[in-house]
């Protein structure tokens, strides 16, 4: 059963249409993430479920009970943002327990919270630390510490990662994940990056210029996009041109061809479609090797290939191989 629902979601400013129309729904204890490029509606439609902005049309349920019409303040919903937005001259004690003292809550109650959260985020020995000397790491931990402390029936995270170094904000995403689990909360977390998206998330909602363009588990997404927009922003699969698979395959049916770089094959095997190529570069990528080929129709392909040490000697190859199966079809 959906414990967060959202029902044909319209929004325009100054006439602009900023969501289209968008249903969605998130269980219980679940990590949905939305995702897409700047500009798309995330951001605006996160903010439309905090009450932070009022939507032209549809209905916002959470926990069976209608919020659309409800303040802010009366929708019991955490939000870290990705401006942090703490108290600088503030101890990390009193930024989380902020809330808390604004409920007019017992001292012994609050210290005991506040506790509790900052054992949860790793900050205990941080506890009467202003905030200002703090890494960013850190402060984005206090802002979840913050968030949570007052117990949400819903968490929204709006990019809350993004100005962190790489290094970090890989670390992070794996603790606001742990953290998740470990207290079954539900969270929507809103992010441009693909492979955030991938690491964190249950389920991953798609959007597009305020449209939503699919919704689907992580591994589903990758190998099953059902637009050549999911197709192009999830995963850098590679678009295949009809003509280059005239005679190879029946080519009436579908407009567009896409297959993902690290299926594709240096060698022929039983059953595999010939492409007709020339070998243009290759890019060093950490883990994985990319090498850069163009066909005939003026087309660049990519072949990915796990990094091992060894780069392989292709600059003869003329000819790259992809299994039909491994054709993704779009009409």
């Amino acid at each position: 059963m959906s414990y967060l629902d959202l029902e044909n979601i319209s929004l325009s400013f100054d006439d602009k249409l900023v969501l289209n129309d968008i249903s969605l729904s998130v269980g219980k204890g679940e990590l949905v993430t939305l995702l897409g490029p700047s500009g798309c509606g995330k951001s605006t439609l996160l903010r439309t479920i905090a009450g932070l902005e009022e939507p032209k049309t549809g209905s916002i349920k959470l926990d069976g009970e209608e919020i659309q019409h409800k303040r802010s303040r009366e929708r019991n919903i955490g939000m870290v943002f990705q401006q942090y937005a703490l108290f600088p001259t503030m101890t990390v004690f009193d930024n989380v327990a902020f809330g808390l003292k604004v409920k007019k809550l017992d001292k012994k109650i609050v210290q005991e919270k506040v506790d509790t959260v900052l054992s949860l985020v790793e900050l205990e020995e941080f506890s009467d630390r202003y905030v200002t000397q703090l890494s960013g790491g850190q402060q984005q931990r206090v802002a979840l510490a913050r968030a949570l402390v007052v117990e949400p029936k819903l968490l929204l995270l709006d990019e809350p990662l993004s100005a962190l170094d790489a290094r970090i904000r890989k670390q992070l995403q794996l603790e606001i994940r742990a953290i998740q689990k470990e207290l079954g909360i539900t969270m929507v977390f809103v992010t441009h990056d693909q492979e955030e998206a991938m690491r964190i998330s249950d389920r991953i909602y798609v959007l597009s210029e305020g449209k939503l363009e699919q919704a689907s588990s992580p591994n589903e997404l990758y190998t099953q996009p059902k637009s050549q927009f999911v197709a192009e922003f999830i995963g850098d699969y590679n678009h295949i041109q009809s003509i280059d698979l005239i005679g190879k395959i029946g080519t009436n049916q579908y407009k567009k061809y896409f297959v993902r770089p690290e299926v594709i094959m240096f060698e022929e095997t039983p059953n595999s479609i010939d492409i007709s190529v020339a070998f243009e570069n290759q890019i060093i990528l950490g883990n994985v090797i990319r090498y850069q080929f163009r066909t005939s129709e003026n087309q660049t392909i990519f072949v990915d290939r796990l990094n091992n040490g060894k780069i392989l000697d292709i600059k003869d190859i003329k000819k790259v191989y992809i299994q039909e199966d491994d054709l993704l079809r779009i009409k």
